[in-house]
């Protein structure tokens, strides 16, 4: 009799489980087909194909187009000696080939986290016009804000110019002053 008892109660268990699983495709299925039914159009995506720099990427869409992206928000050092090592080397006090080695190791970092990966591009309200070569955007990977992983994680500094995330960026930025983490840390 508890024998069976039990078997009756772990049908009632799975059962349980199957009408759930049911009541909750009942539920999704209605929003799954919605984006079916956009195929991707109306949803912006862009497969990230090249990490030029620790804040400038290339990315192409499903249907071919290429864009360069500027992280918009942040700057990294650059990853060789050049005019823009100048004001990396003012902002971060640091000799150039110290910020130099600072911006490729920004550059790897990027590029492990994002390289081939889906992305999102989000222009902010107070973004500059796009110019000719660049496109300034945040870029969110796997729901991840770019801009704000780089800063936190130190391989970055927060610009000064106005954008829609200026406040938060400076706190990110603060933060990884705060742990003396990638750009931060002592030399």
């Amino acid at each position: 009799m508890k024998q069976f008892r039990g078997q009756i109660l772990v049908t009632l268990f799975f059962l349980g489980i199957a009408g759930f699983t049911v009541l909750l495709l009942v539920v999704l299925i209605p929003n799954i087909s919605h984006l079916r039914q956009t195929k991707g159009d109306s949803i912006p995506r862009w497969k990230c194909m090249e990490i030029v720099s620790g804040d400038r990427i290339r990315v192409e869409s499903h249907e071919g187009e290429t864009r360069s992206i500027q992280v918009l928000g942040i700057r990294c050092p650059p990853t060789n000696r050049s005019a823009a090592a100048q004001t990396a080397v003012d902002r971060l006090g640091l000799p150039e080939a110290e910020v130099v080695k600072r911006g490729q190791i920004a550059q790897k970092t990027l590029y492990a986290w994002i390289n081939k990966r889906l992305a999102f591009l989000v222009p902010g309200d107070d973004s500059p016009v796009e110019s000719e070569e660049w496109l300034e955007a945040y870029v969110r990977v796997g729901g991840v804000d770019v801009g704000r992983q780089m800063l936190l994680h130190g391989q970055a500094y927060a610009v000064d110019t106005p954008h829609d995330l200026l406040k938060e960026y400076k706190e990110y930025e603060s933060v990884a002053k705060e742990e003396k983490i990638g750009l931060w840390r002592d030399p």
